[in-house]
């Protein structure tokens, strides 16, 4: 996708390493670029879990913690309604 100013890049060959960090280990993980303008959003599917990896635009003024944690709870919502 065409990028903002600071829109992270993330290399295929570095996420197993990456998602090792999150408890997530194998070698079978399939990625595929999720649609998104200022941060990186890849889906993670391994042994038949689906995993959102997100990269954040540390360049945003609006990029604040506050903004990530917000976008945290809803994921959480959406994850705890079946979505």
């Amino acid at each position: 996708m065409a990028g903002v100013e600071g829109r992270p890049k993330l290399d295929p060959k570095d996420l197993p390493s990456l998602l090792k960090q999150f408890g997530l280990v194998g070698e079978d993980f399939e990625f595929k670029e999720l649609p998104a303008f200022d941060d990186c959003s890849l889906l993670v599917t391994t042994q038949g879990q689906r995993y959102v990896l997100k990269a954040h635009n540390a360049l945003l003024t609006a990029g604040s913690r506050q903004r990530l944690e917000a976008q945290d709870r809803v994921i959480q919502r959406l994850h705890d309604r079946g979505l």
